[in-house]
């Protein structure tokens, strides 16, 4: 099967009708969009309408998100927030509905596609580089995975030996063992190219080769409306970082003086423009490699789907469960649907949290314990590297259509406690394939030290609740390090 991942439309109908066309010509099964369909550019209804109508799989991008609101808008810049807010009053009630549907991530036959990173989609974390993609190869089992984001095409490498590299943007067949992060680039607003080329990426699954592919669009006809947009702010000046085309120029010889001096290829008809060779594609050493590698493939299918999800520098612990997908108590008197947590002591693979899953980025430098104080459960947290990420995950809860939630999570920043980020999200896990999406969430905004703080959210009633039935969680995630304190986690239906 052949597939076409772009992302990163950012509402410029110009620049997806050529890609479109292209792809079109190219023949694929399916078209993927990684996310930012809106955002920067004039036209979000006209593309978002071509979007739906062309595009099978869709996943959330971060202006997706904040337009929906299940990303809190101050992430974004001024001009951006300004943007944001115009966007919405160009787009209907259907948009706004289509768009909160789209889940977080998405799974391929041997790849999984996501907007920025995939250790916390919802975070929407750039991949720069192949340090960036560490927690992405730690938190993903397959061997190749897709994203937008940046702007920019990138290709970062992950050896069987554990070593990594960014490799030169060209196309490729996967090799045996290593994995990869593609970054596809931009459709709407590439910020790499010396021209002005929309980026996307075909991936043939069957042959296992990935092409990356730049299309030239009508930029005349976008600036013009762009122009009649008036966007507010200063957005327009974003459109200023794709920079201008490179001109024709005359044939020079850059030769030494005796190799210059040979003959010329004969000149075309007087007045024509130079002739300008086309780009190698790359495919040379592929060719090479391609009876190799298909011998290999089949057994490394089998590798990949026997070895389970990856596990280096990471630790997911969860206490045994009959079902995994059901809540291991029943709702407490006062409506609280998760499991109310135990003194358990430290915990660790050997000693879980019933009821809860715990994620560690890095196990050996992060400690949790749960202990008794005061009349009720405290789980303390303690990480000795700055950078160091953990996720306390309720057990997935079943949820009618209609269901809406109110949440809340009490976090304390203990004196140790270096700068970073706490979150709190309640995630909706799609009955197909259990991929999350995020209904809502809240994060602590520069926190003080030594004092308990709530955060609560709950879903609005105009949102109409699940649009069907399916299941959610509660997920804490923190960064930083030093110790934090948390209590009082919750999760209750609300009444109409």
């Amino acid at each position: 099967m052949r597939f076409a991942i772009l992302s990163d439309l950012h509402a410029n109908r110009q620049a997806f009708t050529a890609v479109l066309t292209d792809i079109q010509q190219t023949g694929v099964d399916k078209l993927l969009c990684l996310g930012d369909i809106v955002g920067y550019g004039p036209s979000p209804a006209e593309v978002l309408e071509d979007a739906y109508s062309r595009v099978h799989h869709f996943v959330l991008g971060n202006h997706e998100a904040a337009l929906v609101g299940s990303l809190d808008p101050a992430c974004f810049n001024d001009d951006a927030r300004r943007l944001l807010e115009w966007t919405r009053k160009r787009l209907g009630e259907r948009a706004l509905e289509f768009t909160s549907r789209f889940p977080l991530t998405m799974l391929g036959p041997d790849f999984r596609c996501a907007h920025g990173e995939f250790a916390a989609p919802a975070d929407f974390r750039y991949i720069h580089t192949a340090a960036d993609a560490a927690p992405s190869w730690a938190a993903t089992p397959e061997p190749l995975l897709f994203v937008g984001h940046t702007h920019r095409p990138a290709v970062h490498l992950r050896r069987p030996d554990g070593t990594t590299a960014d490799l030169p943007v060209a196309d490729f067949a996967l090799e045996p063992g290593c994995r990869y992060v593609v970054n596809v680039g931009a459709v709407g607003q590439p910020r790499d190219a010396g021209d002005k080329l929309a980026s996307w990426v075909l991936y043939d699954a069957g042959r296992k080769q990935l092409c990356f592919r730049r299309v030239a669009f009508d930029w005349a006809g976008f600036r013009q409306e762009l122009d009649r947009a008036k966007l507010p702010g200063n957005a327009a000046q974003r459109w200023e970082q794709i920079p201008d085309a490179m001109p024709v120029r005359q044939r020079v010889a850059f030769r030494p003086a005796a190799v210059a001096a040979r003959p010329a290829p004969a000149a075309g008809r007087a007045g024509t423009a130079p002739q300008v060779a086309a780009p190698r594609r790359g495919w040379g050493w592929t060719a090479a490699l391609a009876a190799l590698l298909l011998l290999a493939l089949g057994g490394a299918a089998w590798a990949w789907a026997k070895r389970g999800p990856a596990t280096a520098g990471e630790a997911l612990w969860r206490a045994p469960q009959a079902d995994a997908g059901l809540p291991s108590v029943p709702a407490a008197a006062d409506g609280n649907l998760l499991a109310t947590p135990a003194a358990v002591g430290a915990v660790s693979a050997a000693n879980p949290l019933p009821g809860w899953e715990i994620w560690l980025a890095d196990a050996e430098r992060t400690q949790i314990a749960a202990t008794a104080e005061t009349g009720e459960t405290i789980l303390r947290v303690t990480a000795a590297g700055r950078a160091a990420a953990w996720e306390l995950r309720s057990l997935p809860v079943p949820a009618a259509t209609g269901d809406r939630f109110a949440a809340n999570a009490t976090v304390r920043l203990a004196a140790d406690a270096a700068p970073g980020r706490i979150r709190v999200s309640l995630l909706e896990l799609r009955p197909a394939d259990g991929s999350p999406r995020v209904l809502l969430a809240k994060e602590l905004r520069k926190p003080a030290l030594e004092r308990w703080e709530s955060l609560r959210f709950s879903l609005p009633k105009p949102a109409g609740g699940l649009p069907a039935a399916a299941r959610v969680r509660l997920v804490v995630r923190g960064e930083g390090g030093g110790t934090v304190l948390l209590k009082n986690l919750r999760l209750q239906r609300k009444a109409d």
